[in-house]
């Protein structure tokens, strides 16, 4: 995201300060997208197995990530933010994961180049 927000300075120059850095800044960095990539070689059981990160498992903390990201395109784009979440139902394993994570880039990244300079410095309720 940071070769999106230098290519597009002028027009998206506030584009850099959406809520979704706070997630895909760590994946952006091919050195840390193999997060994903080391995750994909566990077994289900390390996957899903308990252990001291915020959610409880990789797998959990993985789908967290990804939800959080999801969550702030989707309340950038429609302006408010609502108490919903992305099932888990959907993410049992990591190949799961990366495909709809690399949807959801394109996704945001879609809707970040679509901003102007005014509807990137607008306001998201938080309800």
């Amino acid at each position: 995201m940071a070769a999106l927000a230098q290519a597009f300075p002028d027009s998206h120059l506030h584009a850099t300060d959406l809520p979704y850095r706070l997630s895909s800044w760590a994946m952006d960095d091919p050195e840390n997208n193999r997060v994903l990539q080391c995750t994909g070689r566990l077994s289900q059981d390390q996957l899903t197995a308990p252990c001291w990160l915020s959610q409880g498992s990789v797998l959990r903390t993985l789908i967290h990530i990804l939800d959080v990201q999801w969550y702030w395109r989707l309340g950038c784009q429609e302006g408010e933010l609502l108490m919903r979440r992305l099932s888990e139902e959907g993410y049992t394993d990591v190949p799961a994961l990366q495909v709809y994570w690399r949807e959801e880039d394109e996704r945001l990244e879609t809707y970040v180049k679509s901003l102007s300079k005014e509807q990137a410095a607008g306001e998201v309720i938080y309800r």
